[in-house]
């Protein structure tokens, strides 16, 4: 179960280990979501390149991010 998301300021915010994360172009053309706890992505800068790439955003857009938690029934 998703958490419902909220505002981050931006990698600060982060943790690929605990959080999920949302970017959305600010004119809401382009939106992408990557779930916490992905194999092979530990540190917050992967997780940011990640998000961008899937939502085919390129680098320096400005975006909104939101980040949320995930519960996962019986494996939390």
């Amino acid at each position: 179960m998703l958490s419902i998301p909220e505002l981050a300021r931006g990698l600060e915010d982060l943790d690929p280990a605990r959080y999920g994360v949302i970017v959305e172009t600010l004119d809401g053309c382009h939106r992408g979501l990557l779930l916490p706890r992905i194999q092979g992505i530990e540190s917050v800068e992967a997780q940011w390149f990640a998000v961008h790439s899937k939502a085919g955003i390129k680098p320096g857009t400005p975006v909104r991010v939101e980040r949320f938690t995930v519960t996962r029934f019986g494996k939390d």
